[in-house]
């Protein structure tokens, strides 16, 4: 009779996934603190929201587009504009992708550009983003609800991914240095 080998656990504390959700499960918790008990969310909200729509209307102007703005609002002419408002402003989107970089294993001095650097991509596709639901609700208003909540919300968390999948695969040692099975 062959004999069985077995483990008494299959994880150990310094497994790079048991460190990784340890780290990522006290960073989001670290931050939806500091973002509910200790920095002013309306503020944050507010200076987002207005950077966004300030590069989007830099982003129409430059591509000649007749708009305009009002304070989070804005739009192309002949329609009624978009508010951008706390959902749409990136704040979740910076924050995960963040949260996911820093918790995942990798050299400091790669994360200190590539945290930044992906931020500004994630803002850029922001301001497309808006820019495209300003084009979509002057020339297909009733497409502009799917749009919004479906087409352009997965696009931009499947950019994260890829954001994700290149840091894990250029930058992360816990894939490299894995023991084979």
């Amino acid at each position: 009779m062959a004999s069985r080998n077995y483990t008494k656990s299959r994880f150990r504390l310094t497994d790079p996934l048991i460190s990784f959700l340890g780290i990522g499960a006290v960073l989001s918790i670290a931050s939806l603190v500091a973002y509910h008990l200790l920095l002013d969310k309306e503020w944050i909200n507010t200076r987002l929201s207005e950077a966004t729509v300030t590069g989007t209307e830099a982003f129409i102007r430059l591509l000649g587009y007749s708009m305009f703005r009002e304070g989070t609002v804005l739009g192309l002419e002949g329609t009624i504009g978009l508010k951008v408002g706390p959902p749409c402003n990136g704040l979740g989107l910076f924050v995960l992708f963040s949260i996911f970089v820093m918790a995942f294993p990798g050299p400091a001095k790669h994360k200190l550009w590539f945290i930044p650097s992906g931020l500004l991509l994630l803002y850029v596709l922001n301001v497309m983003r808006v820019f495209a639901l300003c084009l979509l609700l002057l020339h297909h208003p009733d497409w502009l609800a799917f749009n919004h909540s479906y087409t352009f919300t997965v696009t931009m968390y499947f950019i994260v991914l890829l954001l994700w999948m290149t840091w894990i695969n250029r930058w992360s040692r816990s894939l490299k240095h894995a023991p084979s099975s």
